[in-house]
């Protein structure tokens, strides 16, 4: 059953996500998909635990590089709302929210 609510787009950007509370459990991800109201991460495993649902969490994207900005981060507020695996078994985390701010420093 499709549970989508918006569009997606299939988008591959670095990403790291760091549960508050928990000091020195970042990872660095990669987004499979990104929409409105969330986006589809596939997790390091090798890096750290995967979140579980209902976790709350910041995301941190990774925005291209702009020629008068630089590196920009975009910081998202998130649920956990599904960790499944994918069909080569790597793990695939879920989460919805917003974005919050823009940061020159991850």
């Amino acid at each position: 059953m499709e549970r989508r609510k918006r569009d997606r787009v299939q988008v591959k950007l670095e990403c790291q996500v760091d549960r508050p509370g928990l000091t020195g459990r970042e990872s660095c991800n990669v987004t499979e998909n990104i929409s409105r109201t969330g986006m589809l991460i596939r997790w390091a495993r090798q890096r750290s635990a995967a979140p579980a649902i209902g976790d709350a969490v910041v995301v941190k994207l990774k925005r291209p590089r702009n020629p008068v900005f630089g590196q920009r981060w975009m910081l998202f507020r998130a649920d956990v709302v599904r960790v499944s695996h994918a069909e080569d078994r790597s793990l695939m985390v879920a989460v919805t929210g917003s974005p919050v701010r823009f940061s020159a420093a991850a």
